[in-house]
């Protein structure tokens, strides 16, 4: 399963090439094995969240953590630099070609660290509960956006 998220338009254009006339030959191949299915609310859920990236976070912000980094602007680099990643990762690595669902995933990892804390604690207007309701509700909805 790759990461790309199908979408109505993405089986109709699949269709097409597979009914298309080439002139190569006299009947058109069977390639119905081959066509993708829709993807529904859960897998666009596990296609949405960077859960690699995630990891990633976690683990260099604890590492900056260990280290007494915190509060020093690295944390605002680290987190800005896995918001990048988080694009370039899916885009080149997984294939992910549609921007929507980019951008939609940046910005997944960016509520999920808000969730987690990271630099937006040491935001003035920064609140625990709120990140805590924020993400469950974002990660919820999200698979609903369509493509």
């Amino acid at each position: 399963m790759g990461r790309q998220i199908i979408t109505e338009k993405d089986l109709e254009a699949i269709d097409a090439l597979q009914t298309a006339d080439f002139g190569v030959g006299d009947e058109p191949q069977p390639a119905a094995q081959l066509r993708p299915r829709l993807d529904r609310y859960q897998d666009k859920l596990l296609k949405y969240i960077p859960a690699e990236v995630i990891a990633l976070w976690v683990l260099m912000n604890s590492n900056l953590t260990a280290a007494e980094k915190n509060g020093t602007g690295l944390e605002w680099v680290v987190f800005g630099v896995c918001c990048v990643g988080t694009y370039f990762y899916l885009q080149r690595i997984n294939n992910v070609s549609n921007q929507k669902q980019l951008t939609l995933s940046v910005l997944c990892f960016v509520v999920w660290v808000f969730a987690i804390g990271g630099p937006f604690t040491g935001l003035r207007w920064y609140e625990p509960w709120i990140a805590g309701l924020v993400m469950p509700a974002f990660t919820f909805f999200v698979p609903m956006v369509k493509l």
